[in-house]
């Protein structure tokens, strides 16, 4: 019996896909240009998708904040991530990156 997310998990045996975990959302826009990836591939395989972090945390907690004594993301760097943002970012849940 082959299901339609049967292809992420070939050769596991009789296994049901109910959905994916991924550590962090990159929040970025998939394949189509207008939803998130992480969405787009929910969509595809008809699974629930779900992230413990997205990268508005990641830049959050560490956006001029002292990590093993030096800042991580500091104004020039977050210059950068709001320009990679601004064209490859996924704008569907309000999120911002400062």
């Amino acid at each position: 019996r082959r299901n339609p997310r049967g292809e992420l998990v070939a050769d596991q045996g009789d296994v049901d896909v109910l959905g994916l975990v991924v550590s962090v959302d990159r929040m970025e826009k998939g394949s189509s240009g207008i939803f998130p990836a992480l969405m787009e591939i929910g969509n595809k395989y008809q699974m629930k998708t779900v992230a413990i972090a997205g990268m508005t945390d990641v830049v959050k907690t560490l956006y001029n904040r002292p990590h093993n004594g030096s800042v991580v993301i500091d104004d020039a760097l977050m210059d950068k991530i709001h320009a990679y943002y601004d064209e490859y970012g996924a704008s569907i849940g309000g999120d911002d990156y400062t």
